[in-house]
């Protein structure tokens, strides 16, 4: 079975993510996406982010039905910086019969060469990519940072075809704050978890 890892900081988790899931399931990329909330994002450290264990709560209820989607902890377990490699071992440690992939935006592709050990992500795992609006990536912007292999390889990672959900979590955050209508671009269970916890109130 081919898991497909899928962090982020899902603050919160809305439906673009889950569209995207399905979307990702429906094209025959993997047969189960495990979400996995970042403990604290290398590249997200404020005071924005909600805590780890309503991030967690959130993303469950968002996929609560989805078949072949998942939540995992994972980059809970160790309470630090969550690191991408350190992850994915521990899933394929987790699930040592599986084949694990993982799943990022085109903005991360950009800027994959520099996180921690990039070449042991893209050395041991299939880096899928999904278009992010406004954030192409040229074959010539991977082999500004990779070698020849290993752009090609990331370059075939590219999901071609998809639709781009350009629903922004920063947005979402900001139109709960001021008490304009996020209805449209969150779960009702979600939103309702938001509001019974005062999340991004301020």
């Amino acid at each position: 079975m081919k898991k497909i890892f899928y962090g982020g900081t899902f603050n919160p988790p809305h439906l673009g993510h889950t569209r995207l899931a399905q979307a990702v399931l429906e094209r025959g990329l993997g047969d189960e996406i495990i979400f996995a909330p970042a403990w604290i994002p290398p590249h997200k450290q404020d005071a924005s982010i909600a805590p780890f264990e309503d991030r967690l709560a959130m993303t469950r209820l968002a996929v609560e039905g989805m078949e072949h989607c998942s939540v995992s902890d994972v980059e809970g377990r160790e309470k630090g910086i969550s690191y991408t490699i350190r992850s994915l071992h521990l899933l394929s440690a987790e699930f040592p019969d599986d084949t694990i992939a993982l799943l990022i935006g085109s903005d991360s592709l950009a800027q994959l060469y520099s996180w921690f050990r990039p070449g042991d992500i893209v050395f041991e795992y299939e880096v899928l990519t999904y278009p992010r609006p406004g954030k192409p990536v040229a074959m010539e912007d991977l082999l500004d940072h990779w070698g020849p292999e290993w752009a090609g390889k990331l370059y075939a990672g590219i999901i071609r075809g998809l639709p781009e959900f350009s629903i922004s979590s920063s947005e979402i955050r900001e139109a709960l704050r001021t008490g304009k209508d996020s209805g449209k671009y969150l779960n009702r269970n979600v939103l309702e978890y938001i509001k019974q916890r005062s999340l991004y109130e301020h």
